[in-house]
């Protein structure tokens, strides 16, 4: 599953959701959503419905991270539960452009992957000062997207590609 893949990050959250066809994959489906799960690694990302765990949980270790054992080793747990639970899957080489909507406080933002005939897009809900859960979530998914393809990623709202040299700084 992950024997020679570097897992970047892991976001698994009530504030996202997947997207088909402009609406929420679980309207579609006639059920109520339990937010989305996101696993990125040096080769793929990964999404899935979120599992049943408890909390959220975020896990960013790509570049510049310094996180301990025990972290790392709940972030491999979760990233098994994710692949094993998977309904999408991308391979970095084949995406062609990453679209990053950030959300704001007001209107929520969303994450664009596109394949050639494929796209996969993952609404983020507004962000709040009330809960440093969303904050979480958009901070982990930014560091995870431009650690996974710096390369490829672009800004929804100027359609120019993001600077991935500097942290992200929030709305």
């Amino acid at each position: 599953m992950l024997r020679r893949e570097q897992i970047i990050g892991i976001v698994s959250s009530w504030d996202i959701r997947r997207y088909a066809g402009g609406y929420p994959v679980s309207f579609l489906s006639g059920g109520e959503s339990e937010g989305y799960s996101v696993l990125f690694t040096d080769s793929r990302v990964v999404g899935a419905d979120r599992p049943g765990f408890p909390d959220d949980f975020w896990a960013y270790l790509g570049p510049g991270s310094n996180v301990g054992e025990e972290l790392r080793a709940a972030a491999l747990a979760r990233a098994v539960e994710i692949i094993s639970t998977r309904n999408f899957e991308m391979q970095r080489d084949k995406i062609v452009k990453v679209l990053f909507e950030e959300p704001g406080l007001i209107v929520g933002g969303s994450i664009l992957f596109v394949e050639v005939g494929c796209r996969m897009e993952l609404q983020i809900s507004v962000l709040s000062p009330w809960s440093p859960g969303s904050i979480s979530t958009v901070d982990t998914l930014a560091r995870s997207i431009s650690a996974f393809a710096p390369d490829r990623l672009y800004s929804e709202k100027t359609g120019q590609r993001m600077d991935t040299s500097q942290p992200w700084r929030g709305p």
